[in-house]
């Protein structure tokens, strides 16, 4: 097991793709935001994608900005409670 400096464990998280995407359309347009991937969909840069936004999950387009594989919950750049995950890949589109 490996000890911080502080003398606390350093547990072993999971790894997740997280995704940075670009909002395509609605009020939220031309907002950047972090989601968690699925390793099944294969995305890459320039991917069109639907995302859950707000309360309510409205699914809404956004386009792929950036995939980050195998990244340790604890390097995410926001709370992994607060990640929504990607639901489909678009195909055809623009």
């Amino acid at each position: 097991m490996i000890h911080s400096l502080a003398g606390g464990d350093m547990r072993f998280n999971n790894l997740y793709d997280i995704i940075k995407v670009e909002i395509l359309e609605g009020m939220n347009q031309g907002d950047k935001n972090w989601f968690l991937g699925n390793a099944s969909l294969n995305l890459k840069d320039g991917d069109i994608v639907i995302v859950p936004l707000g309360r309510n999950e409205t699914f809404t387009k956004a386009k792929v900005l950036r995939v980050d594989k195998n990244v340790p919950e604890h390097n995410f750049p926001i709370p992994i409670k607060r990640m929504k995950e990607v639901i489909r890949k678009v195909d055809n589109e623009l």
